[in-house]
């Protein structure tokens, strides 16, 4: 296959996945309202926070949020 033909296929998947990639981003910004706060963390469990975010591909903000509703829900269910 002429590799100009590879090239424009892998051209038109890569820019089609990451326009639906964005539209999902700015989608689930527009559902979440966030409030600006500030942390005092432990040093160490920040650093080890934001190595894992970057692992798992998403930011320490979702990851936190993430880790945070788990706790809350498992809280919950047991405050019941």
């Amino acid at each position: 296959m002429n590799p100009w033909v590879l090239m424009t296929l892998w051209y038109d998947v890569g820019v089609k996945y990451m326009s639906k990639m964005i539209d999902t981003m700015i989608a689930e910004a527009e559902l979440v309202k966030r409030d600006p706060t500030s942390l005092n963390i432990d040093s160490e469990l920040w650093r080890e926070v934001k190595k894992m975010a970057i692992d798992k591909g998403v930011t320490a903000t979702e990851y936190l949020e993430q880790a945070l509703r788990e706790k809350l829900s498992k809280d919950k269910s047991t405050c019941k």
